[in-house]
């Protein structure tokens, strides 16, 4: 048991307080693969408390207070980061208790299955970050696509990194990313769909791996800054060349490793 001033409850959640037993009101929580999180009460509480519901980001601020959901639950939708929720109440002598913490993270992105259920797609971005790396793995399933229009008009991101995980970047994912001056594709990469980076004003390199296998339409808008960096004769090469795009096959590739040491594999770190 631990002891709240003079009253103590147990982790069973019962509240002994001056010839009354109070059965808490515990909060459980679930998180969604659309970016929002979901609350219910598992067990019973006396109807003449005053309870609610308090979500706090950890280290920040309560976020939200709200009454305590019914054993139906309620969804709410939040910000990206990590939160803990619990249940505030008081008795009626007037005195305020709250129950066990229930932490709970809130993703970057929103995913779903793929139509074959091989894995994950991802569907948006929500975070803030200006430099992004895909998930190759979101719980225990393995990131393969991103869809159609998911990073669409983003003016905050600088750079995005794909992993080899992922087989397909979908019409316009990254389309009207105006900030966006450097993308990696690693390699395992094979479908750029149909503008996938298109209206990217800002972009300035990227680095195309040989794994490519099909290229859509109008996949990067040329810009006098823009260079494609791929090997020789690769489908990359034979295909931007022929589009107005300028091509570097001088052999700067992706280094196989962390080469400048700044604790990640990026564009920096290709070596001509």
């Amino acid at each position: 048991q631990i002891k709240l001033n003079k009253y103590s409850y147990s982790s069973s959640q019962m509240l002994w307080t001056q010839s009354y037993w109070y059965n808490l009101p515990n909060i459980s929580c679930s998180t969604n693969k659309d970016g929002t999180a979901r609350f219910y009460k598992n067990s019973w509480f006396e109807t003449d408390l005053d309870c609610k519901m308090q979500i706090k980001k950890v280290g920040g601020e309560v976020v939200y207070t709200g009454e305590i959901p019914s054993s139906e639950g309620v969804t709410l939708t939040l910000d990206p980061g990590k939160y803990e929720v619990k249940s505030v109440f008081k008795t009626v002598f007037g005195d305020e208790y709250s129950s066990d913490v229930t932490n709970f993270t809130i993703l970057d992105y929103t995913y779903d299955f793929n139509d074959d259920y091989s894995g994950y797609v991802i569907l948006s971005y929500r975070a803030k970050d200006k430099n992004v790396t895909v998930p190759s793995v979101i719980g225990e399933h393995t990131v393969v696509e991103i869809a159609e229009k998911a990073f669409y008009g983003n003016e905050i991101i600088t750079s995005v990194t794909i992993p080899s995980s992922v087989k397909t970047i979908g019409n316009e994912a990254f389309a009207d990313c105006t900030s966006l001056v450097n993308v990696t594709l690693n390699e395992g990469v094979e479908t750029l769909s149909d503008y996938a980076f298109a209206n990217c004003d800002s972009l300035q390199s990227v680095l195309m791996p040989d794994s490519i296998k099909e290229i859509g339409k109008e996949v990067f808008t040329p810009n006098e800054n823009l260079t494609v960096y791929c090997s020789f004769k690769s489908l990359a090469d034979v295909y931007f060349s022929a589009n107005g795009i300028a091509v570097d096959v001088s052999g700067k590739v992706l280094a196989s490793g962390d080469y400048n040491f700044d604790g990640k594999t990026t564009v920096a770190d290709a070596r001509g």
